[in-house]
């Protein structure tokens, strides 16, 4: 194998490993830590809430998110790690209340595979990947991901 071949086979490797094993996710799930604050999370503010995942991996709870939309209270999730992304794997349903808006923020990658809806006024989704502008990001949607916003707006990019 040439020098050029292995070089190149080590920036690939390298890129993937720094991709894979250092991203810290902030991730939405059925799954994860309630409450106003767990290992690596933190809320602040009144209208918005600002849900905030830094100094690494975080798991919260889908009925953090769905409580304060459920009370007309519009929520803004963003992953503060470096390289890290903000990923939903279970649906979040706004049930109730006055219409919000769901901001999901991330310096990397917004990647959802469950749906979003609202059956109780309007809900605003906002899909906003790579905010640092450092060209690293994008939106990912897949097959599950249905975004029902019940008159609200749907925004992504990056």
């Amino acid at each position: 194998m040439s020098t050029t071949k292995i070089f190149k086979l080590a920036v690939i490797v390298f890129l993937f490993w720094n991709t894979f094993t250092f991203a810290q996710d902030l991730t939405i799930s059925s799954t994860g830590q309630t409450g106003t604050s767990g290992t690596n999370w933190t809320t602040s503010g009144t209208n918005p809430i600002t849900l905030t995942a830094s100094g690494g991996t975080a798991n919260v709870n889908t009925s953090v998110i769905i409580g304060y939309l459920n009370n007309g209270i519009s929520v803004i999730v963003q992953n503060n790690n470096l390289g890290g992304n903000v990923v939903v794997t279970s649906d979040l349903t706004k049930s109730a209340g006055g219409d919000a808006t769901l901001t999901l923020r991330s310096d990397k990658q917004v990647a959802v595979a469950s749906p979003i809806t609202s059956t109780s006024s309007k809900i605003n989704v906002i899909f906003w990947s790579d905010y640092n502008n450092n060209n690293v990001g994008g939106v990912a949607l897949s097959a599950a991901a249905v975004i029902t916003t019940n008159g609200g707006h749907f925004w992504a990019g990056g």
